[in-house]
């Protein structure tokens, strides 16, 4: 379902873990993808929050980033992909 992968695609994410459900109640569900590559030697997308939610002081936010593996993540499952081409 979800091997075509692009910068530019959007991907709805689910917690599976109490980190991963906590990420995404802090975050949004939707991520856009800003690589794909690999990350702790597996296939994986660098992710960009939609918004900009992650505090980096005096007031200021920033987009959250992270790498989730696009297989067998621990703390995420991919349940949607928006193609944006």
């Amino acid at each position: 379902m979800f091997n075509a992968f692009k910068k530019g695609d959007w991907l709805k994410l689910k917690g599976i873990t109490r980190h991963g459900k906590n990420r995404i109640q802090q975050h949004g569900e939707w991520w856009e993808i800003d690589a794909v590559g690999t990350f702790d030697g597996f296939t994986a997308v660098r992710l960009n929050s939609r918004n900009e939610t992650f505090n980096i002081g005096k007031g200021r936010k920033c987009r959250d980033q992270r790498w989730v593996h696009i297989k067998d993540d621990q703390n995420f499952e991919a349940i949607a992909h928006a193609i944006c081409h």
